[in-house]
C-alpha cells in the first residue's frame, strides 16, 4: 500500500485491498487513504449514476487486518527464532570453551598446589632432620660439658 501511488492512479495505491475484497466498491478504507474514485463512485451513486454499492462489512476488514498482521509476525518470529537459535548455539560454545579452560586451569592449579604441598613436606623432613642431629650434637655437646664440670 502508498499513498504517493494512490494520488497518481485514482486510489489503486491500496490496490491490494480490492484483491483480498474484489465486490467492494472502495480500495482505500480507513480515513487517511486517498482513494478518489472512491468519492467519485460515492458521489455518481448520489446522483443515481452509479448503485448497489457494496462495502465490506467493517468485521471482515478487520478479521482480515489481523490475519494479515499474525501472518507478518510469525514472518518474524520465525527469522528471529532462526537467528535467535544461532546465538545460543554461540552463546553455548562460547561458555563450553569458557568452563574447559578454566577446567583446565583449576587441573594445574591443583598439580602446582600437590607438588608445592611436597617439596614443604620434603624441605620440612630434611628441616626436622637437620635440627635432630643439631640437638644431638648439642645433647653430646652439654653431656660432655657437664662430665668436664664434674670432674
Amino acid at each position: 500500500d502508498s499513498w504517493v501511488a494512490a494520488i497518481f492512479t485514482m486510489g489503486e495505491g491500496y490496490h491490494n485491498y480490492h484483491h483480498e475484497f474484489e465486490w467492494d466498491y472502495r480500495n482505500g478504507v480507513k480515513p487517511w487513504q486517498l482513494d478518489p474514485s472512491k468519492w467519485i463512485i460515492w458521489t455518481l451513486s448520489k446522483f443515481g449514476l452509479a448503485y448497489d454499492l457494496r462495502r465490506v462489512p467493517r468485521e471482515k476488514i478487520l478479521l482480515a487486518e489481523t490475519r494479515e498482521t499474525e501472518r507478518k509476525l510469525n514472518d518474524q518470529i520465525s527469522l528471529f527464532q532462526d537467528s535467535i537459535a544461532e546465538s545460543a548455539n554461540e552463546l553455548m560454545e562460547q561458555a563450553l570453551s569458557s568452563l574447559e579452560d578454566a577446567s583446565q586451569r583449576l587441573r594445574e592449579i591443583c598439580n602446582e598446589l600437590q607438588t608445592a604441598a611436597q617439596e614443604r613436606i620434603k624441605l620440612s623432613k630434611a628441616k626436622i632432620n637437620e635440627l635432630r642431629m643439631e640437638v644431638r650434637a648439642l645433647m653430646s655437646e652439654i653431656e660432655s660439658s657437664g662430665k668436664l664440670a664434674l670432674a
